[in-house]
């Protein structure tokens, strides 16, 4: 599933991998402006596996200060939070399958 939206002049993308939906072009608004584009990669699965056997066999536990739902209006909420820097901890956005 691929959700996109422009809001506050940012374009935000949410992208659950192994969905076979089409990525929108933003090729044109990017060269048209100065935009600048950050993104986060998520390495292989056999990282992840190693990843999640480390943190259970440490009982990690990371610091969830706020989380919100997975609709348009709460993802925006998030947003908006994490621009106001107030947050201490993590924010996390709730995707209920």
């Amino acid at each position: 599933m691929i959700t996109f939206w422009h809001y506050k002049g940012a374009y935000i993308q949410a992208n659950i991998q192994g969905m076979n939906e089409d990525v929108p072009d933003i090729t044109g608004p990017v060269l048209g402006k100065s935009y600048i584009i950050r993104g986060i990669a998520i390495g292989s699965q056999l990282l992840l596996r190693d990843l999640v056997q480390f943190v259970s066999d440490h009982n990690i536990q990371p610091f969830v200060q706020k989380t919100f739902g997975f609709n348009r209006e709460q993802v925006l909420e998030a947003f908006d939070y994490l621009q106001t820097g107030s947050h201490i901890g993590k924010v996390g956005i709730e995707i209920k399958l």
